[in-house]
C-alpha cells in the first residue's frame, strides 16, 4: 500500500481510513513497541540466568512472557486477547529469525536467536 502510495483504506469492517499512512506509520510502531516489550522480557531473563550461573539460554514460556509483560491477567482475557496476540508477536519474530524455541515437557521456551537484537 506504500508502494503504491494509497492515501485512503477501506477496511473489511469498521470506518474508512482517511489517513492510512499515518495508521500504517502508527500499527508499525505499536508493533515495534510490543516487539522491543518482549525483547526485554528475554534479555531480563538471560541476565538472572547468567547470574544464577545457569547453562541455559534463558528462555521463557508464552505464560512467562506474559507474565512478566502484563502481571496477572484474568483467564478469559488472557485466553481470548493476549495469548493470540503475544503468540503472534512470538510467531513473527520466528519467522525472522530473531528469537527461536525449544520444546521443554510440552511448552515451547523462547529465547534469542542473533546476538544484538536488542538495540
Amino acid at each position: 500500500m506504500t508502494n503504491l502510495n494509497c492515501l485512503i483504506g477501506y477496511p473489511a469492517h469498521g470506518a474508512m481510513i482517511e489517513d492510512l499512512p499515518r495508521k500504517m506509520r502508527d500499527l508499525l510502531g505499536q508493533r515495534e513497541y510490543y516487539e522491543r516489550q518482549i525483547f526485554q522480557a528475554l534479555e531480563c531473563s538471560k541476565t538472572m540466568t547468567v547470574q544464577a550461573s545457569s547453562r541455559e539460554k534463558g528462555s521463557l514460556s508464552l505464560p512467562e512472557i506474559v507474565q512478566s509483560l502484563y502481571g496477572d491477567v484474568d483467564p478469559e482475557v488472557y485466553k481470548l486477547a493476549v495469548e493470540p496476540s503475544v503468540s503472534g508477536t512470538l510467531g513473527k519474530l520466528a519467522e525472522d529469525r530473531k528469537l527461536g524455541f525449544k520444546m521443554v515437557n510440552v511448552e515451547r521456551k523462547w529465547f534469542f536467536r542473533k546476538r544484538g537484537v536488542l538495540k
